[in-house]
């Protein structure tokens, strides 16, 4: 009927083949829709490949708009699903381990994971990271302001002073004097709440602040971050060497800061931090 529609009227072809009006109109449209979709799959799959087949449909959304195509939720996950693009969810469990600590600190957060201007707010903690050589342990200090990734350092061990060491390397990079006092906000182990730690904060006119023990929401944000590494990266490898986790991280923090887009804002980090 497409074919030789332009010789015959719709109605004539329609009837000549058997077929219902409605029924070619249905199949047109069908076959514009798919073609319409295997444009749109051509860019997910391009995306996709440039962020190691690890977005959702809901930042895809956002990084198709990017690229100039109007889509919605529902049909950006339409095309992933029926099409095999979503990307592979992984799930863990986190062990909270509740210490006897020394020093505690008022939560000053309360929840309010947000900073109107840079360095003003961070957040720091430890996860584990297991490789064929052993296990270490990363320390990541992210800025609330943007959630910026500031410093970050691999370590065979959690040590009060390793945690000292990368805050004021982290300071230093900033040009963070101690003029203007800086809120660090951390859980309850036993790094942060010894009287090392107490006495370097003093020093440094840092206001400490803590979770409220054995909750790691009240430390959300470097948590969401700590499970977007390990699902988009870490869990997806074997890691063989601290020499390989210490290039695979630092990789991924770059395009974590750089080229992943954030979800509420539809930006990266470093281009609400250097808008400024």
């Amino acid at each position: 009927v497409k074919r030789f529609h332009k010789q015959l009227s719709i109605v004539k072809l329609c009837k000549i083949l058997d077929v219902s009006r409605s029924g070619f109109y249905k199949w047109l449209k069908r076959v514009k829709k798919e073609s319409q979709d295997e444009t749109i799959l051509r860019m997910i799959i391009k995306i996709q490949n440039a962020h190691r087949n690890a977005l959702g449909y809901r930042l895809m959304k956002k990084a198709l708009e990017m690229k100039g195509i109007i889509i919605g939720y529902s049909k950006t996950y339409r095309i992933m699903h029926r099409y095999g693009r979503l990307s592979k969810a992984l799930y863990t469990k986190k062990n909270v381990i509740i210490n006897k600590a020394i020093h505690i600190y008022r939560n000053q957060l309360k929840g309010d994971f947000n900073a109107f201007y840079k360095n003003l707010k961070w957040s720091i903690d430890i996860t584990k990271i297991d490789t064929d050589e052993g296990r270490f342990y990363l320390y990541v200090i992210i800025d609330l302001y943007d959630r910026y990734i500031v410093h970050f350092k691999l370590q065979k061990s959690q040590k009060t002073y390793l945690v000292k060491r990368m805050i004021q390397e982290a300071l230093n990079l900033e040009s963070i004097d101690g003029s203007i006092p800086i809120l660090i906000h951390s859980d309850q182990g036993v790094q942060f709440s010894s009287p090392q730690y107490y006495q370097f904060v003093k020093k440094n006119n840092i206001t400490a602040s803590m979770s409220n023990k054995g909750t790691p929401t009240d430390n959300a944000v470097i948590e969401s971050f700590f499970a977007t590494l390990k699902l988009e990266c870490i869990y997806r490898i074997i890691i063989k060497s601290k020499e390989s986790a210490n290039e695979i991280i630092n990789e991924f923090i770059h395009y974590y800061n750089n080229i992943r887009l954030q979800l509420k804002t539809s930006k990266t980090p470093a281009e609400i931090r250097f808008s400024i």
